[in-house]
């Protein structure tokens, strides 16, 4: 069974990468975040390696805009 961690209307899924594997997280890696830089997480539609609370910032900008009033 595959566990979905995050999904949008976009298609964007947040899955486990395969046996567990550490990749680079694009958003840390994109803003220079030496401390948190790979997680078990990547994207199926953008092929690249998320932090839970990174895919959610980078795909779900407007969504997190409503809570901040």
């Amino acid at each position: 069974m595959i566990e979905i961690v995050g999904e949008d209307l976009s298609k964007h899924l947040l899955l486990p990468t395969l046996e567990k594997k550490r990749i680079q997280c694009f958003l840390c890696k994109t803003l220079d975040n030496s401390k948190q830089r790979k997680d078990h997480y990547c994207c199926t539609t953008c092929r690249v390696g998320f932090h839970p609370e990174c895919f959610t910032a980078f795909h779900h900008q407007d969504a997190l805009a409503a809570h901040r009033k």
